[in-house]
C-alpha cells in the first residue's frame, strides 16, 4: 500500500522539481541592470566625493573655469579687433598715424625718419644716429614727463655694429632690464620691443624709404595690440568684474 502512494506522488514530485529549475533557469537567463546599477553606484560615489571637497577648492575651481572661458572670448575679441584693424589700414580706410596717440618712439637714426619725414612729432621720437638700447636711460625723464601707454624700441643696427655685448645672451638680459625699467617707472605701459626688415632702402642700405615707414608703423600698432601686457590687463579687468 504504502509503495503504491510513493508511486503515486513520485510523478508529482518529479513535475514540481522541473518547475523549480525551470524558475531557477528563467530568473538566472533574465537580464540584470548591471549598468543601471553602476551608474547609480557611479554618481553616488561622486556626490560624497563633492561632499568631502571643501567648498573653498570647489569655489576656486569654478574661477579657474570661468577664467579660462572669460580669456578664450576675449582671445576670440581681440582677433577680431585685429582683422577689422587689419582690414582698414589695408583698404586704406583709416590713417594708421592717427592711432599713435599716447606713445614713445626711442630708437636710432632710422627711428628718426618718423619726425624727420613729419609722419610723427619731434618731442615724442627720442632717437638719434648710433643710439643703442644703452641710451635709453638718458631720456628716462623725458619718458616720464610724456606718460605714454606705449613705448616702442627701435634699436638693433648699431647694437649689433658696435659690440658692447660679447654673447647674445648678455644683450637680451640687458635689454630686458631695460623694458623692467621702463614698466618701473611706467605702471601700466606697454612696451614693443621692434626690429626693422625693409626691402624700400635708402642707397646707403641702411636707411629706409619714406614710403616704408607707414608699414612699419602699421607693425608697431598691431604688435601692442598683440602684447601680453595688453591681454594680461584685460584679464585682470575681466576677474574684477562682479558679473
Amino acid at each position: 500500500m504504502k509503495q503504491r502512494q510513493s508511486r503515486g506522488l513520485m510523478p508529482w514530485i518529479l513535475t514540481l522539481l522541473c518547475a523549480v529549475l525551470l524558475t531557477v533557469w528563467v530568473l538566472g537567463s533574465m537580464p540584470a541592470a548591471p549598468k543601471e546599477g553602476a551608474a547609480v553606484a557611479a554618481g553616488t560615489a561622486y556626490l560624497d566625493s563633492a561632499a568631502a571637497k571643501d567648498a573653498s577648492a570647489i569655489a576656486e575651481t569654478l574661477r579657474e573655469r570661468e577664467k579660462q572661458r572669460r580669456a578664450e572670448l576675449l582671445a576670440k575679441q581681440k582677433q577680431e579687433e585685429r582683422d577689422a584693424l587689419v582690414a582698414k589700414i589695408t583698404s586704406g580706410e583709416l590713417d594708421i598715424w592717427s592711432m599713435f596717440d599716447s606713445y614713445v618712439i626711442l630708437g636710432d637714426s632710422r627711428a628718426v625718419g618718423f619726425y624727420y619725414f613729419d609722419f610723427l612729432e619731434k618731442s615724442r621720437v627720442l632717437a638719434d644716429g648710433g643710439n643703442t638700447i644703452r641710451d635709453v636711460a638718458a631720456h628716462m625723464d623725458d619718458i616720464r614727463a610724456l606718460q605714454p601707454d606705449y613705448v616702442y624700441l627701435c634699436y638693433g643696427l648699431n647694437d649689433i655694429s658696435i659690440g658692447y655685448w660679447d654673447t647674445k645672451e648678455e644683450y637680451v638680459a640687458e635689454l630686458l632690464q631695460v623694458v623692467a625699467d621702463l614698466k618701473e617707472a611706467l605702471p601700466g605701459v606697454t612696451v614693443v620691443v621692434c626690429q626693422t626688415y625693409a626691402d624700400l632702402w635708402q642707397p646707403d642700405g641702411i636707411h629706409v624709404r619714406p614710403e616704408f615707414y607707414p608699414y612699419w608703423a602699421a607693425n608697431l600698432i598691431l604688435a601692442g595690440l598683440d602684447s601680453p601686457a595688453e591681454a594680461e590687463d584685460a584679464t585682470n579687468e575681466t576677474e574684477n568684474d562682479p558679473a
